[in-house]
């Protein structure tokens, strides 16, 4: 047995969907990493089969976001029955076509998805250890300590600056740091399997069955014909066996339904029970914790995966300015406060929802089966109902509001009272730039770790302040870039960055109705929005980074 000793800036435990996109993202910041996994290679299981609207634009700064929507199934709708009889169609797109440019849910299985960033990995020289497993570590307040073991047994003694957990609802790092894990399982068991129907069901919607007895739900995999992922209440005996009987699933969906689904060639099931869990802090020292090592909450499939995702988004830009000596320490406590908040306010809907679905006495059980039915049929009367449900189930209602990173100066002067606030996501836009006359879309803004301030000169008085500006931004030339957007045709400039909002759309969109600042972070939420101040700026700047 051999021991070696080897150095990275970040150290990433599991290679599932958080732990691969923090990497990748790390990967274009320009960050040196090693990502690790304890498996032997990547998993062929479907596993996680949902990807929403708002980890589909993460996925665009990544420029693989076409190629998740390509390699899946686009659903736009999901069906609803009570007690056998049809209801309608809950649409999934929402109304306005400004909310996201993916305007629907993705089923793709998680395998596929690992397969893309890990594609993305490898086209830049990067790949996964698999067959390694941490055995332990340590930390003081400047390194971590850790030992790998390799899966020919060689030892790997490792120092990093920074370790991150994302692996799994199991985590070893959360057992080694000996971390409470609070929360609670709900008592009824479910199954999950993905097998072959021989009804005639639609391919290109969701289909959810309720009874008095529990739910079902039916979603098509990609690329097949008539095979589909069905889950809900199991009935019958629970076995802990890998394996439950076909006979005893399409029972449960029959029972749960009152549709004459009928199965075969089941290949993948198991029992489940639904848990609610979350750890206090989702950083300890020199350690994170991202994804289903964070928090678990999964029901359906998807939602934990696409969480896992925003954590690594979020943990991602921060672990680089401070890595980079850009910004101070205490910029990585934000993201514990930030994204523990927004999956605390999830468990507690996702509580409210299974209370409701698992609900024995018969009250409860006529009302769920009420308000699935006033949905189907309501919704797509109502177009404010339908775009509230996309953007809830999308994840694109997530805000930072209330965290320490966002700010806003006098904007009642300059913005309306209905536009996004700091600690709101901007919606996705695109500008013209002056000179070149070239579509620039703010993903392609969002591909690295820069801050985009945005000076939005609704007034004829802009070169007075862009020179203002000018000297202000010499201060931060390595974390933040400067963009001019003109309500109007505007000037053209080889030194400044201009762009044309001609069809108003920008203005319009962040409800610009003055001269205004809007400074947006790398993941894609309002740092900072003001009037025309340049020192209130320049003061929200100095706490951000380090001069």
């Amino acid at each position: 047995m051999q021991s070696q000793r080897t150095a990275v800036k970040v150290l990433i435990i599991g290679a599932g969907p958080s732990g691969l996109f923090l990497a990748a993202k790390l990967t274009q910041f320009g960050i040196p990493f090693r990502i690790i996994d304890k498996h032997p290679g990547p998993s062929s299981h479907s596993k996680a089969l949902v990807v929403d609207a708002r980890s589909l634009e993460l996925f665009e700064t990544l420029g693989i976001a076409r190629d998740i929507v390509d390699n899946g199934k686009v659903i736009k709708g999901t069906q609803v029955f009570t007690s056998g009889r049809f209801r309608g169609t809950i649409p999934i797109a929402p109304t306005n076509p400004h909310i996201t440019p993916y305007p629907y849910l993705v089923l793709i299985e998680q395998y596929k998805i690992e397969e893309l960033l890990s594609k993305f990995l490898e086209n830049s020289d990067q790949h996964v250890n698999w067959n390694s497993e941490l055995l332990d570590f340590a930390q003081d307040t400047q390194k971590v300590f850790g030992r790998i073991k390799m899966g020919n047994d060689e030892i790997y003694e490792i120092e990093s600056e920074w370790l991150v957990a994302a692996d799994g609802s199991k985590s070893s790092i959360r057992h080694m740091l000996n971390l409470e894990f609070r929360g609670k399982t709900y008592s009824k068991p479910f199954f999950l399997a993905d097998t072959e129907i021989d009804n005639n069901y639609s391919r290109d919607e969701l289909l959810f069955g309720f009874s008095k007895h529990g739910f079902s739900g039916l979603f098509p995999l990609p690329n097949s014909e008539n095979v589909y992922r069905v889950f809900g209440i199991l009935h019958g005996p629970v076995s802990r066996l890998e394996s439950l009987p076909i006979e005893q699933i399409e029972h449960s969906i029959q029972r749960n339904t009152h549709l004459p689904i009928k199965l075969s060639k089941l290949s993948m099931n198991e029992v489940y029970r639904v848990h609610k869990r979350i750890i206090d802090n989702y950083r300890h020292g020199r350690v994170f914790f991202i994804g289903d090592a964070a928090h678990t909450m999964s029901l359906l499939g998807g939602q934990a995966m696409n969480t896992g995702i925003q954590d690594a988004a979020n943990l991602s830009w921060k672990l680089s300015l401070v890595t980079q000596k850009i910004s101070p320490d205490s910029l990585l406590n934000t993201y514990s406060q930030e994204r523990r908040v927004v999956l605390a306010r999830e468990q507690k809907q996702l509580d409210t929802y299974i209370q409701a679905l698992l609900a024995d006495n018969t009250f409860k059980r006529l009302f769920r089966q009420s308000v699935s039915r006033i949905l189907a049929e309501e919704t797509s009367q109502r177009p404010w109902l339908q775009n509230k449900i996309f953007k809830e189930f999308s994840q694109l209602t997530t805000h930072y509001n209330q965290s320490d990173l966002t700010s806003e100066y006098k904007v009642k002067e300059s913005f309306t009272r209905t536009s996004p606030k700091a600690g709101d996501r901007l919606p996705p836009l695109v500008l013209t730039e002056c000179r070149t006359n070239q579509k620039i879309s703010l993903a392609s803004l969002l591909q690295g770790n820069f801050h985009h301030l945005f000076y939005l000169p609704a007034k004829k008085d802009w070169m007075e302040h862009l020179s203002e500006l000018r000297i202000l931004m010499k201060q931060y030339s390595n974390s933040i870039s400067l963009h001019t957007v003109f309500a109007d045709q505007g000037a053209s400039s080889n030194e400044f960055k201009f762009y044309n909002d001609s069809t108003q759309e920008f203005y319009a969109r962040c409800g610009v109705k003055s001269s205004a600042f809007i400074l947006l972070r790398p993941d894609g939420y309002i740092a900072y929005r003001s009037k025309i101040d340049i020192p209130n700026l320049e003061e929200f700047l100095n706490k951000l980074f380090l001069s």
